[in-house]
């Protein structure tokens, strides 16, 4: 286990539900990396000790997830987050074996993660604490190599020294947030983050892992899909951000007031969601009551400084990120609401489009300099599943608008042409029986077949390389957006193209008699497996409460 050990001197530790006086005495004296401890705030009721002791504090289990450390050490009621989840960038995670009741919830979904090879248990370490010894069940992570690990900088040199460096490099960057202590912390515990202009990511990087320590530094790029499968910003929010420095405390460049607002807004509401403690009307979330930053205070007061008259709730914030054309399209909200419950809340538990079967598909420009774009035509309408109703030819502007605009601005996979990989022409789509479907409620309730189907089909005929040629919207409501998005021109026309093949397959009475037959018993397994899934979600959520 020489990497773990290594780690254990080198990397950045974080604990959660273990004591100081349990904790290896290895972490403790610790010279490079750094040490986090964390108690459940249950456990921890005299906040005034925190700075004295060194001691955080937290709420959630989720928020486990949300700390970026190499290894992580569990005990208590820690133990449970390794039922429903894994902390996201943990090399090795570190367990106490002995009897908790915790045990119980944790060990069938450590088990389900051993077998569908995840992780795997190495076995068991003793490690010195002040007075004694303790063992620890040692797991490791598998799937290391795909992490977005937090870099770190040493004392000796300090967030001076990093920001002298990067002064002298010319680099292009800003410390998004929290800068107004610089080269201070904001508070202590805290780290510096850092967006950082895609050519110049390994020169930071670089200096980063020749000077690692202690102080926790974020390093997020404009393009590279690090946060969750997605870029940190949509590229195009990320540019304006870099662009918009100017000099700050300790001559570090940071973003405009406005800009400043935006980002750190953006950040509360995409990024952190209800971990931010930022007031919501959605009944269903549980705001955090223990933020580690206090960022309705701080959005407040940056509001007041370029007089925005903003109220600092969620949804209100959203709205003005959505006014400013800072909120993100639909498809990138879905994969940020897989990890923020008030995104998945607020535009995806109830979906306020009729499910009519509507699809847009993006051929890439790689799709028509390989000559396949004809044969994908040809492949959406074989069989008469799907009619093509609309096509379209983008403008080298529009190109540019849609890139920005759709995905999160990102088109093309790591070491491909960009230009290759750039949208070309979109082919709005309905899929037949989908569209039938909908009359009777039913489309709900099957889905053997739809547009995620077609996607995957002419990506597995036609894509040879490791880019894809084409993209396509999941839903009808994603697809109204790109519509709007693709179609901006003519987007009155196409609707109503839309809107009149989709009349002509409506069903008579007596077929829609029939298609209530057909689709009764399947619509109602689907309403029960929904209802099971809620139940589900209910008791993960009342387990993981603390």
């Amino acid at each position: 286990m020489k990497k773990l050990f290594n780690l254990l001197e080198e990397g950045n530790i974080a604990s959660f539900g273990c004591s100081k006086k349990a904790l290896p005495r290895i972490l403790l004296a610790k010279k490079n990396g750094r040490t986090r401890i964390f108690l459940h705030h249950k456990m921890h009721q005299n906040k005034s000790d925190k700075k004295e002791d060194g001691i955080l504090h937290y709420e959630q289990l989720s928020e486990i997830r949300e700390e970026k450390s190499d290894i992580y050490f569990l005990d208590h009621e820690a133990l449970k987050v390794l039922f429903v989840d894994f902390p996201a960038t943990a090399h090795y995670v570190l367990v106490r074996p002995v009897f908790r009741f915790e045990w119980f919830i944790a060990l069938p979904g450590l088990i389900r993660r051993i077998l569908i090879g995840l992780v795997r248990v190495r076995g068991f370490i003793t490690l010195e604490t002040e007075a004694s010894t303790k063992r620890w069940l040692v797991i490791e992570h598998l799937l290391t190599d795909t992490l977005h690990t937090r870099l770190s900088l040493s004392e000796e040199v300090g967030v001076q020294g990093l920001l002298n460096h990067l002064k002298k490099t010319n680099a292009r960057y800003v410390v998004l947030r929290f800068f107004e202590k610089l080269p201070a912390l904001f508070r202590e515990g805290g780290d510096l983050d850092l967006l950082v202009a895609d050519e110049d990511e390994q020169v930071v990087k670089n200096f980063l892992q020749k000077n690692p320590g202690p102080i926790g530094v974020d390093v997020w790029t404009v393009s590279r899909t690090t946060f969750n499968d997605i870029t940190y910003y949509p590229p195009p929010i990320a540019r304006k951000i870099i662009a918009s420095a100017i000099s700050g405390p300790a001559g570090a460049n940071v973003p405009a007031q406005e800009t400043a607002f935006l980002a750190l807004a953006y950040h509360v509401v995409y990024h952190k969601g209800p971990f931010a403690g930022v007031p919501t009307s959605l009944k269903n979330i549980i705001v955090n009551e223990f933020p580690e930053n206090d960022y309705a205070g701080s959005l407040k007061a940056l509001a007041k400084k370029i007089g925005v008259d903003v109220p600092i709730t969620m949804e209100a914030l959203d709205e003005y990120l959505n006014e400013k054309g800072w909120r993100p399209k639909l498809d990138t909200l879905a994969k940020i609401a897989v990890k923020n419950r008030w995104v998945w809340e607020r535009f995806f538990s109830v979906q306020p489009t009729k499910e009519i079967g509507l699809g847009v598909i993006i051929l890439k420009r790689r799709a028509f300099t390989s000559g396949s774009a004809e044969s994908m035509m040809k492949e959406i309408e074989k069989d008469g599943r799907f009619v093509i109703i609309h096509t379209k030819k983008f403008k080298d502007e529009e190109i540019h608008d849609i890139t920005n605009n759709l995905r999160g601005g990102v088109w093309h996979v790591s070491g491909e042409n960009l230009d290759e990989y750039l949208p070309h022409t979109a082919v709005v789509v309905l899929d037949v029986r989908q569209a039938r479907r909908s009359y009777v409620g039913a489309e709900k309730s099957v889905h053997d077949e739809d547009i995620r189907t077609l996607k995957k089909r002419l990506r597995k005929m036609f894509d040879k390389n490791k880019g894809s040629m084409i993209h396509a919207t999941d839903n009808s409501h994603e697809s109204w957006e790109y519509v709007d998005v693709c179609f901006s021109e003519e987007v009155i026309t196409v609707k109503k193209e839309i809107e009149s093949l989709y009349t002509t397959f409506s069903p008579s009475l007596l077929e829609r008699i029939r298609l209530y037959g057909i689709f009764a018993p399947r619509f109602l397994a689907y309403r029960i497996s929904k209802m099971k899934h809620g139940m589900k979600n209910s008791l993960i959520r009342l387990i993981m409460r603390v």
